[in-house]
Parts: C-alpha cells; sequence; structure tokens
C-alpha cells in the first residue's frame, strides 16, 4: 500500500497534474491520497477545484479529504473514492 499525505493544493491545477505524473497509475489501486487541507482559495475556480480532485482521485483507490480554512462551508466534491473526513467542513 502507498500512502500520499498532501496539503494546500488550492484547485492548482498543474501542480496537481505534475505530481500525479510523478506518481504514475502503476499501482494506484493500491494508493491512499489523503488531503490534509485548502483544497480552494478565493482565486481559484470552483471548476478547477473540481478537476483537481478528479485528476486526484483517478491516481489512487481513495482520496481522504478534510476541507481547512479556505475552502467555502458548503464545500463538497462527489467522486466516488472521495471521502470527506471532517463530514461538516
Amino acid at each position: 500500500m502507498e500512502l500520499i499525505a498532501i496539503s494546500d493544493i488550492y484547485g492548482d491545477i498543474l501542480r496537481v497534474k505534475a505530481l500525479t505524473s510523478i506518481l504514475g497509475h502503476t499501482g494506484s489501486e493500491n494508493r491512499i491520497i489523503i488531503i490534509a487541507g485548502d483544497l480552494s482559495r478565493g482565486d481559484a475556480s470552483e471548476k478547477s477545484v473540481k478537476d483537481s480532485m478528479e485528476i486526484l482521485s483517478e491516481a489512487c483507490r481513495y482520496l481522504f479529504y478534510v476541507p481547512g480554512d479556505c475552502d467555502p462551508k458548503d464545500f463538497k466534491i462527489e467522486l466516488a473514492n472521495a471521502i470527506n473526513l471532517d463530514e461538516k467542513n
């Protein structure tokens, strides 16, 4: 099993793509990614955040996340393998 922990991605698709490029898709069925807050910020569009999360979800079996103080209170990602550990933001 491979465990990847990241934080403060701020909806930055280029950095997310760079990370997933390094990780590759080989072994993704045994990979868990944990995001410890700040998936978005004021200047990141909702679409860029959702696209970033989708890219990350395709690179792992499970994507656990905890919204941070920069994330909206109604923040929700609807991906089959994405799990909000906080559930209340």
